[in-house]
């Protein structure tokens, strides 16, 4: 007996924060009546994305607390992918970190060819950027470089928040490092919802992307807090105001004033809105900018807002 029909797989990478969980859902809207399953990686302990986009009978699997890319999560993806092959999907797409290299995702969908239930049918990667910072971050962070040299497909996002000639300069640069990539820009991730047809995989034989930097020497530092109390949302509106400067990224679920919410916040800006989801204890996962004020700022900062009660924490893994 033959193997099922093949499924289409499309890889979602970006920065932290540039908008990769709000594509997908935009994705998933604009195709109701197809099958889709979805991959999310956290590069955190604390699993966020697939509780924002998962809806009733839908296929969600979260792997947390390092990139799949790396050696540290390479089996486990490899094993969800021959997973998904089997279910009765139409459509795979795999949420990377926000600090996935995805230079080796062809060796690792090559290895697991002969195991898979149905062919998986890689169709591309769609790197989603962040037109007001990403000129900034490739500066200073070799994955957000990757992604965009690795992409087949780049959507500019948050258009709104940079002005035209800063546009034009990141479509430039988007070009100058991956000339091969369709460009198209947007704002809050709205793209068209024939995007999945357009990506089209270009060959990528560069030696420098055959491999991935993500590997467990380099893992980049990690703040947690966790927290038993329902905290009042002014106290704790205040604490992300003293933090969300030199944090890169900053997500997770707060008990606020009795209710649950969901807290997402990139450099300078964060959100706090009510959530439809009930969690045994509070959870947010912060990813300092890349240098030691940063990190010990943040670090003292989370441990004067939850000082004086033993069943709260922070928790930092360093670089």
């Amino acid at each position: 007996m033959g193997k099922e029909h093949s499924k289409k797989v499309y890889l979602i990478t970006g920065f932290l924060g540039a908008g990769k969980t709000t594509l997908i859902k935009n994705i998933i809207e604009a195709h109701p009546d197809t099958k889709i399953g979805v991959i999310v990686n956290e590069f955190g302990k604390v699993g966020v994305d697939g509780s924002i986009i998962a809806k009733d009978g839908m296929a969600v699997h979260e792997i947390t607390n390092g990139s799949i890319f790396c050696s540290c999560l390479q089996a486990t993806f490899a094993q969800s992918l021959i997973e998904f092959s089997g279910l009765p999907i139409d459509i795979l797409l795999i949420e990377g970190s926000g600090m996935a290299d995805p230079s080796n995702v062809d060796a690792i969908l090559e290895s697991i060819k002969d195991k898979t239930h149905a062919p998986l049918n890689y169709k591309g990667d769609i790197c989603v950027v962040d037109a007001a910072n990403i000129d900034k971050l490739v500066q200073v962070s070799r994955p957000a470089e990757k992604q965009i040299k690795y992409a087949d497909y780049i959507i500019i996002n948050k258009v709104d928040k940079a002005d035209e000639h800063k546009i034009e300069a990141i479509k430039g640069l988007m070009a100058e490092l991956n000339p091969y990539a369709a460009i198209e820009a947007t704002s809050f991730s709205n793209v068209n919802g024939d995007i999945l047809d357009k990506v089209r995989v270009f060959d990528k034989e560069s030696a420098e992307l055959g491999q991935s930097c993500n590997t467990p020497s380099n893992r980049p530092s990690i703040i947690y807090i966790k927290s038993q109390n329902d905290e009042d949302e002014e106290r704790f509106r205040l604490f992300m105001q003293s933090v969300i400067g030199d944090a890169f990224r900053v997500k997770g679920f707060f008990k606020l004033n009795g209710d649950w919410k969901h807290i997402d916040g990139t450099t300078d800006e964060f959100t706090i809105k009510p959530i439809n989801v009930q969690r045994e204890i509070s959870e947010l996962v912060i990813f300092p900018k890349a240098d030691e004020h940063s990190v010990q700022s943040i670090k003292q900062k989370c441990e004067e807002f939850l000082k004086g009660d033993y069943s709260n924490s922070v928790t930092h893994r360093r670089r």
